[in-house]
């Protein structure tokens, strides 16, 4: 219309100030963000806020960002009826600040994802999933054992996972790599999409297996109380039962009710007499 083509360059920067004008700089979300998860903290009472700041002389009223760690009360509340797994994984933000969200996930039995803890910190070293992981130790799964921990092959993970202090080992936790994630590295080196498929095939196909194995009876913990016998009183008499069917109050009748026909739903007769049946094709 104008005949003017927008540089690349122009369009991003009058992105970038609608954004600032429609939800705040970066500068202000930095500010607005104690506030927000002091919001969550006090409508859902036990949720978990950490933070830390980085020593450079800032005053007692103002301190530079360096990490934040949040895990929400119904996700804390939900983990015991999970699967004992810990998924962990990384991603870096997209913006003016570079930063990287942290996360932890689980599992339902409809195999659904649950997070349940989060972490923004300065980049994926070893500080920063040691500072991570002590934070769910401590204050999300706590002393619970035998959860299995799930990562990628990142170097700083396998230092935490190798401090006993954090108690990310035996028995604590027994840690896996992801299945996708070495398939991904294998792909990247061979270039065999076959090969790939084929990986991520087996390393379920074991999944399932060691699942079947952990649900065997020798696995199953030992019930309190005391053993449990038959009750002889409640033993049927001896015969063919009259129904295999347990009725219920949805089989219960008035005294002097007559059957009806299943198919009509008039009296008189059953399914196999009902006139309708006769007029039906294929009827006697």
């Amino acid at each position: 219309m104008f005949e003017y083509t927008v540089s690349y360059k122009k369009a991003w920067k009058a992105k970038q100030k609608a954004i600032a004008r429609v939800y705040g700089n970066w500068e202000n979300s930095y500010r607005l963000l104690p506030r927000w998860l002091a919001a969550v903290s006090h409508f859902v009472p036990g949720t978990i806020v950490r933070y830390q700041y980085k020593e450079d002389g800032q005053s007692a009223q103002v301190a530079n960002f360096k990490r934040v760690f949040w895990a929400f009360k119904p996700c804390i509340d939900a983990l015991p009826y999970l699967k004992p797994i810990v998924q962990i994984d990384g991603t870096f933000l997209y913006g003016k600040y570079r930063g990287t969200l942290l996360i932890a996930t689980s599992q339902d039995s409809d195999t659904h994802v649950v997070p349940f803890a989060f972490a923004i910190v300065e980049g994926e070293n070893k500080e920063a999933w040691s500072w991570f992981l002590s934070n769910i130790r401590q204050h999300v799964v706590k002393e619970r054992q035998n959860l299995c921990l799930i990562s990628y092959r990142h170097g700083g993970i396998l230092s935490v996972v190798a401090d006993e202090r954090i108690q990310w080992h035996p028995p604590y936790a027994h840690h896996v790599f992801c299945i996708r994630h070495l398939a991904s590295n294998l792909n990247s080196e061979h270039k065999d999409p076959w090969l790939k498929k084929t990986l991520i095939n087996m390393g379920y196909e074991l999944m399932s297996n060691r699942v079947e194995e952990m649900l065997a009876e020798e696995y199953w913990p030992s019930a309190p109380g005391p053993t449990l016998e038959a009750d002889v009183g409640m033993l049927r008499k001896k015969g063919r039962p009259r129904s295999t069917r347990i009725g219920n109050e949805m089989d219960w009748r008035e005294r002097g009710e007559s059957p009806l026909c299943g198919l009509c739903r008039n009296s008189g007769h059953n399914r196999a007499t009902c006139p309708e049946h006769r007029r039906q094709p294929g009827g006697a």
